[in-house]
């Protein structure tokens, strides 16, 4: 049951328009696509749990150093919830490493602040449809 957060800067191209580069609902659904594939496969997470959010954030919203971000090109911060100690580190890594290389292939060249972190949420915690996965590990046993 991941959840996966992405939020993009939405860079401007010279003529004030969102960025060239900028993603359409085809580009978004690929990068769901491989985001859910690489769960699914590097996580071992069911594939029909994964949930995958994609925002794009306008420059003026996007702050560094407490100013508003003005790269060259694209930026972006990915987050996924997954429950605690479900995963190995080496897992992780290839996680993270997979995510940004899905990024990359849409968007090229990014700029020096992207961030990908996993979130480990114990099992008491974390659930869905009203039952915690501690609760449903104790209700499949």
């Amino acid at each position: 049951m991941p959840i996966i957060t992405v939020s993009v800067c939405n860079l401007a191209n010279e003529n004030g328009e969102g960025y060239a580069g900028s993603l359409n609902a085809n580009k978004y659904h690929a990068i769901t696509e491989r985001l859910t594939e690489s769960t699914a496969r590097v996580l071992k997470k069911d594939r029909e749990l994964v949930v995958v959010k994609i925002m794009e954030i306008e420059p003026s919203n996007w702050f560094v150093s407490g100013a508003a971000l003005c790269p060259k090109s694209p930026t972006f911060d990915m987050d996924i919830k997954i429950t605690e100690d479900t995963n190995s580190h080496e897992e992780v890594s290839t996680w993270v490493r997979e995510a940004y290389e899905t990024m990359k292939q849409f968007y090229g060249d990014l700029a020096y602040t992207n961030y990908i972190s996993v979130t480990q949420v114990p099992a008491e915690f974390w659930g869905y449809n009203g039952l915690t996965q501690s609760g449903r590990r104790k209700w499949i046993s």
